[in-house]
């Protein structure tokens, strides 16, 4: 049957036209009942080469039409419980019918129903009855009149696959909240785990009604509009943001913006989360995710965003999930979340559910009994084995019932919900193939791409999908898209998927992948992981790799870190199983070197360090400039990030020279900033101060903000290391005006502590925690937060206000030995030691001194080095009055001399000139401890520092005059 055009309307249309040419029109009767026919052989001597087609349902369907008036269309029980929802029916009661043992109720159709409700009109006909549910319906019902008060909330609705988790969001939508209720309804797909902000952007394409047949002016003429349209500085901004992910080429019509990836994820975040939850207060919105268990990263980070804004606005969000999502930890803490954990049904929810998709007639005990124990009260099995049962011809329906047709065992009734899928999907005939290519392209598809697919006959596609949707196993588009249909349930897919053999499967793969490479053609962006996913299914490994790496880069763009992540193991899974030939070598070492930006915000270089150093020889095999170039620079990155500074040294000066050559001003950038910060962690602060001019004009050159902040800091701790205070302030908030002026987030919180460190070095302690609070304002990811609490903590302990400080400082170093991140390791274990000194837990402070020393050691981290040997000396000469702990201080105070002598560090200098006087104080070397503690004085006096003086003249005083 034809869903549309509708018939009688093509036949009123053709006979609009015969009237025009003065012709009769045409007068059609219809009748339709759907169920099973005897077909008749064909005989040799039969030249009709016609069958006889007996039984009921053909019977039916005669006597149908004998009753229908001229040019209308009748409708018998088994049709009109297929079509339920699609058209508008007139039910014209129970007729007693020729031939026919009881009486059957006949509807007449009045028309299609309208494009825009017909999903919900098939709906509210097909789905089943909330049967058991009635307490959870309740409290959404309570939920949703909060919300209408300013009192938003959160609903995580979870229970096993076809629990009834959409039905209850069904009821809902249809029983809850108002028709004209502002709704979001955001989808999640398996396919689609990796595909950052998948669900969002398919809802924001949808609202803002962008279509794939739009060009690109049009579609970013639809993006500015939905964003306000005002074509002010912030429209433009988040529209730059937003069209990458879109896929949407926006030329210069839109600004470039200098920003890092973080800093452009959050900002990205921000505007994501301003369209999601900043609609009009008048009204109260719906937001439905269904299958959280299939969320993307970047979409869990905004919902965590979202939903912190839920408590004072007209807001109900709801969110469906299989029992394996687990909710972020911290929505536990909020007062506006509620759990529904749906249970199965007991047999009288269960017998209901039968009794609807059975038209509300019994049927026989013991075929409902046989139902109920199979279906063990899931709902969705419920309702597909009973319409396999009616579909099977075991019960005929009759006028207040069914009855038994044969005896009960002479069909199967499966046991298993796949398997009832699987015999219904057996019996589409045709249709069956239909619904398996759908299923290779996903959930949701569309006509367009199945028909570029399917090598059939357009005619014979459209019955099969006509089939498909009578058969009530797949739905029209929910928001009424043309050519676009929907499984009605991700098992349905499932089902038809896993029918297909192994080798057509990966066939069918090739060929989607074909056919969306030509949809696409001129925007193939878009399309990256939906190619990406359809060619690692496929034979053509070599596309998927290409496609794989495709949708990585755009990911790192995008900042999507934990996504591209996953594209990069990926992708490299997959050139295991490739031909070892230069073209396989070279796109594994172009992909591995791209990894940077990952690797430093995930923290996995340690997880792949021997795997990245032992494809060297292969990078350099290879020759090229460029390519080599990004290699040097990303293994350079790998030994500084993992504390192997002299390492890093030899590989970035090489990664200098090549990107020189290649002209790569990017990766020369990123080389010579961590070439600086190499130097500074060695003691080299000259050298490091000569690199951060160099560094500075390649990142300022290429637009790398992140790197352009990181030179500057990086020359700024040099300074402090030199006791330089104001220079080192000056650069430090040089680099925090770059990054506050752009927005970037992430850097003016980096910056902000970095200009904190002089001025606690120093010991203006009220201004090193002003600054480590804008540092932790600043912070707009978790790991922001928690490194600049943590030095926030360090300026609190350093002022003597130790509450809930040392806690958050053992959990960062904590993190940081987990990940292998040896400099960030050392570095803030001694300001953890340090807190822990000035607290008076001097044993943990021992610890933590000996930790951070060793790791200093054995990174060549000379400064670190010397400041935890004389920090470890003054512990000797705390814990131990004895001589053997006065010889312990002072060897440990002559290395600490020598090491930051040769590093030129004033102030740390004259701290261990204190110390000394406190030994030799202890050994009664009094004119030594003056000369000490006076050359002490001097050095802070000429420095500026506020910590120190005190305690020397302290000393000095009882050391005496000489």
């Amino acid at each position: 049957m034809s869903l549309e055009p509708f018939p009688l309307e093509a036949i009123e249309a053709l006979n609009g036209k015969r009237a025009a040419r003065g012709g009769r029109p045409i007068r059609v009767r219809i009748g339709a009942q759907t169920g099973l026919v005897v077909l008749g052989e064909v005989s040799a001597s039969d030249t009709r080469q016609e069958r006889a087609v007996v039984g009921d349902t053909p019977n039916l369907a005669s006597r149908l039409q004998g009753l229908a008036e001229p040019g209308t269309f009748l409708l018998g029980p088994g049709t009109m419980h297929l079509v339920a929802g699609q058209f508008e029916c007139e039910d014209l009661g129970e007729h007693q019918l020729k031939g026919l043992a009881h009486p059957i109720r006949a509807h007449r159709v009045r028309g299609a129903v309208e494009r825009a409700t017909r999903f919900a009109a098939r709906v509210r006909g097909l789905v089943s009855p909330m049967a058991g549910r009635s307490a959870d319906l309740q409290r959404l019902r309570e939920l949703w009149a909060q919300a209408c008060t300013s009192a938003g909330s959160l609903a995580l609705v979870s229970g096993e696959p076809g629990i009834g988790e959409s039905r209850l969001t069904v009821a809902l939508t249809e029983e809850i909240c108002p028709p004209d209720s502002a709704r979001l309804c955001l989808q999640c797909s398996p396919y689609d785990q990796n595909s950052a902000f998948f669900p969002v952007l398919r809802q924001l394409e949808s609202v803002l009604e962008i279509s794939p047949r739009d060009d690109n002016d049009l579609r970013l003429e639809k993006l500015l509009a939905g964003l306000g349209g005002d074509g002010g500085d912030a429209a433009l901004e988040s529209a730059a943001l937003l069209a990458p992910l879109l896929g949407i080429p926006a030329g210069d019509r839109l600004p470039s913006l200098f920003m890092s990836p973080a800093a452009r994820k959050q900002k990205t975040l921000q505007v994501l989360a301003d369209w999601l939850v900043g609609h009009d207060r008048r009204s109260t919105l719906l937001i439905l995710l269904e299958d959280a268990h299939w969320i993307d990263p970047s979409t869990l980070e905004l919902l965590e965003l979202a939903v912190t804004r839920l408590r004072e606005r007209r807001i109900l969000c709801v969110l469906t999930s299989r029992p394996e999502f687990a909710p972020p930890a911290q929505w536990e803490q909020l007062g506006y979340v509620a759990h529904f954990k749906l249970g199965r049904l007991d047999r009288d929810g269960g017998a209901e559910i039968v009794r609807h998709v059975a038209h509300g007639k019994a049927i026989p005990e013991r075929v409902l009994s046989e139902i109920l124990d199979k279906t063990d009260g899931v709902p969705l099995f419920l309702e597909e084995l009973t319409s396999h049962v009616l579909e099977s011809g075991l019960l005929a329906e009759e006028a207040e019932a069914w009855r038994l047709t044969r005896p009960l065992g002479a069909v199967e009734i499966p046991a298993t919900l796949q398997g009832s899928l699987t015999a219904r999907l057996d019996r589409l005939g045709p249709a069956k193939e239909t619904a398996q290519l759908a299923a290779a392209i996903g959930r949701r598809f569309t006509r367009e791409v199945l028909a570029a697919v399917d090598a059939r006959p357009v005619a014979e596609l459209d019955a099969a999908l006509d089939r498909l949707v009578a058969s009530q196993l797949v739905f029209a588009d929910p928001a009424g898209a043309p050519g676009v249909f929907v499984f009605k349930h991700a098992l349905v897919q499932d089902a038809a998927y896993d029918s297909l053999l192994k080798k057509t499967r990966r066939q069918v793969h090739e060929r989607i992948g074909g056919t969306l490479e030509r949809l696409h053609a001129d925007r193939l962006e878009e399309a990256y992981e939906l190619l990406a996913r359809h060619y690692q299914l496929s034979p053509n490994k070599e596309k998927a790799v290409a496609y794989l790496d495709c949708a990585n880069q755009k990911a790192i763009r995008a900042s999507a870190m934990n996504e591209a992540y996953q594209y990069f193991l990926a992708a490299l899974a997959l050139l295991d199983e490739l031909p070892d030939v230069e073209a396989h070598r070279r796109r594994r070492i172009g992909l591995m070197a791209n990894q940077v930006p990952a690797l430093i915000l995930l923290l996995k270089f340690h997880e792949h360090q021997e795997l990245f150093l032992r494809h060297m020889e292969v990078a350099e095999s290879l020759g090229d400039a460029d390519l080599l170039g990004r290699w040097y620079c990303c293994i350079g990155h790998f030994h500084y990030w993992l504390g192997r500074f002299d390492e890093a040294i030899r590989v970035l000066t090489l990664a200098v020279t090549w990107c020189e050559k290649a002209g790569n001003v990017e990766a020369l950038g990123r080389s010579y900033v961590i070439l600086e910060w190499s130097n500074l962690y060695i003691g080299e602060h000259e050298k490091a101060l000569a690199l951060s001019e160099p560094a500075r004009r390649a990142t300022e050159q290429a637009r790398d903000l992140r790197y352009l902040v990181w030179a500057y800091t990086g020359a700024s701790w040099a300074l402090s290391h030199q006791g330089k205070w104001e220079a080192a302030e000056a650069l430090g908030l040089t680099a925090l005006k770059r990054a506050e002026d752009l927005g970037e987030f992430t850097m003016a919180s980096f910056a902000a502590f970095i200009v904190a460190i002089p001025n606690i070095m120093k010991g203006d302690y009220p201004k090193a925690i002003a600054y480590g609070q804008k540092s932790a304002r600043y912070a707009a990811t978790p790991g922001d937060q928690a490194w600049s609490q943590c030095y926030l903590c360090w300026a609190r302990c350093r002022a003597g206000d130790f509450a809930g400080t040392l806690d958050i400082q053992v959990l960062m170093v904590g993190a940081l030995r987990a990940a292998h991140f040896a400099w960030g390791e050392a570095n803030f274990g001694r300001m953890l030691a340090d807190s822990q000194l000035l607290a008076g837990r001097r044993e943990e402070a021992r610890n933590s001194f000996e930790e951070a020393l060793a790791v200093a050691a054995r990174c060549n981290m000379r400064f670190l080095r010397g400041s935890c040997l004389r920090f470890l000396a003054e512990l000797d000469l705390l814990d131990d009055a004895t001589p053997r702990g006065t010889e312990s201080a002072a060897a440990r105070l002559t290395e600490s001399a020598a090491v930051l002598r040769e590093l030129g560090a004033e102030n740390e200098l004259a701290l261990v000139d204190v110390a000394w006087g406190r030994v030799c104080l202890r050994q009664e070397k009094k004119s030594d401890a003056r000369r000490r503690l006076a050359q002490a004085l001097a050095a802070f006096e000429r420095l500026g520092t506020q910590a120190g003086p005190e305690e020397a003249r302290r000393l000095l005083a009882e050391a005496g005059e000489g």
